[in-house]
């Protein structure tokens, strides 16, 4: 990063001249960082600890989906295309059409800039260089504005999902509005928000339990009336009375192994004051409604609501630490700019796509690997595309502007304000999800996009 550090007017007025550091990986010319400042002003790598130089610009690869988009559509994807054959999930992923790669160098000169604008001097010859800085902070918060908008509403989605998956054994389900109202209306730490869904999901355990237990006997009175469980229950038959409970009463609430037990002992009972040779109808209502009753949730279920559950896998509290808490404020502009919802598309995975290194790659179908990914023309509206295209240009000539004499000058600053504003308006179109109809196979294992020639035309010709 920049770093704005106090000198003697010797210094100041010394400058050092750093010249561009070019080296050549597999082929490709990567560029250094021209640096003509004085000696007290540093340009931090990531670390903060040693002189920043400049990797590959394109380099695609995988990483971890840092929040912008469901990671339970990442890995698991059930949760969007219904039930898959075993090991689907690993076949799809988010593919970035501007490799992830060269954002990352987009982010870490943006805060670099923006931290040598911060640590400026409010003196009066300073005072250009600070209103430069401030045009730039203006858009950069804008751009993390409308990415955490992305992320919260990912939150809510992953909530929602997680907590009804976990617990929908309790006839338990939550909304993404009733999750959405606790994450946007409370400060999101873990302390604050615990207890507020702790509270949410027990309300609807009780809720659940009450109406359980109150259709008890609504449900035997209504199976007496078949003549086939009357039958069943003459005989004892124990598969046949839960086979018909089951199907009647709301299982989710019910533990039948427990059920079953205390059903087959009141039949014992009642047996032994039998005097006809069928069981009284209302006896068998009676004995029945007692001994079913629905599961001691507050038992079962209390332990994943406690403050201190560390061991389930299933417990309320971890279900919030890794869906509900936002990102590190201090990652908020590297998310943001990385994982730009308009910039990625969900498709097969890198492994089931050709790439430039395989026979038969065509750069409109398939994956453009360290590249511009041309073969998003097919996917995207004409508009959408050109954007990012443009936008991807642009990159490259931010990237490789070199910063003059003791700071940023207008163009490098009016560079970053622009591309910071492209990408506002590209956060904006959304990510680009998975339609099969898209796709078709190419060879035993692999495949790739269906050129759309109209697209095409328009968007080269």
């Amino acid at each position: 990063m920049y770093k704005q550090v106090e000198k003697s007017k010797e210094n100041k007025s010394r400058m050092v001249a750093n010249s561009v550091t070019q080296k050549k990986r597999n082929g490709k010319q990567s560029f250094g960082f021209v640096d003509n400042r004085p000696e007290g002003v540093v340009l931090r790598g990531v670390n903060g600890s040693v002189p920043m130089q400049r990797k590959d610009l394109s380099i695609q690869f995988a990483s971890e989906y840092d929040g912008i988009l469901p990671a339970h559509d990442t890995y698991q994807d059930s949760y969007k295309f219904g039930p898959t054959e075993e090991g689907r999930s690993k076949k799809f992923t988010y593919h970035h059409i501007i490799p992830e790669n060269k954002l990352k160098l987009v982010a870490t000169e943006l805060k670099g800039i923006k931290s040598y604008f911060s640590d400026l001097d409010e003196t009066e010859d300073n005072k250009k260089l600070r209103g430069k800085g401030t045009e730039l902070d203006n858009k950069v918060n804008g751009l993390v504005s409308g990415a955490k908008s992305v992320w919260l509403n990912t939150r809510i989605t992953n909530v929602t999902f997680q907590i009804n998956s976990r617990y929908s054994i309790y006839s338990i389900a939550v909304t993404e509005s009733e999750v959405g109202d606790i994450l946007r209306n409370n400060n999101e730490t873990l302390d604050v928000l615990f207890p507020l869904f702790r509270d949410l999901i027990k309300a609807k355990a009780q809720r659940a339990y009450d109406k359980a237990k109150g259709a008890i006997k609504g449900c035997v009175k209504n199976a007496l009336k078949e003549d086939r469980f009357y039958g069943f229950v003459n005989t004892s038959n124990k598969d046949g009375i839960e086979e018909v409970l089951t199907s009647r009463l709301d299982g989710n609430f019910f533990n039948f192994n427990t059920v079953m037990t205390n059903i087959m002992d009141a039949l014992k009972e009642l047996r032994k004051s039998q005097k006809y040779g069928f069981l009284n109808k209302r006896e068998v209502m009676d004995s029945f409604t007692s001994a079913i009753t629905p599961y001691d949730w507050d038992y079962y279920y209390a332990p994943a609501l406690h403050q201190d559950a560390t061991t389930s896998d299933d417990h309320l509290k971890k279900i919030i630490q890794q869906n509900g808490l936002p990102h590190a404020e201090q990652n908020h502009l590297k998310h943001a700019v990385q994982w730009n919802p308009g910039n990625i598309h969900r498709g097969p995975s890198s492994t089931y796509r050709l790439n430039p290194d395989s026979d038969d790659f065509d750069d409109l179908s398939d994956d453009g690997g360290e590249k511009f990914e041309k073969a998003a023309v097919n996917l995207l509206k004409t508009g959408h595309f050109k954007k990012l295209e443009t936008l991807s240009g642009d990159i490259d000539t931010f990237l490789l502007t070199k910063v003059a004499n003791t700071a940023p000058d207008n163009t490098k600053v009016e560079l970053a304000c622009k591309i910071v504003d492209q990408m506002k308006e590209i956060q904006a179109l959304g990510a680009t999800q998975f339609r099969e109809e898209q796709w078709e196979k190419k060879g035993v294992d692999k495949m790739r996009l269906k050129k759309v020639q109209e697209k095409i035309s328009a968007a080269y010709d």
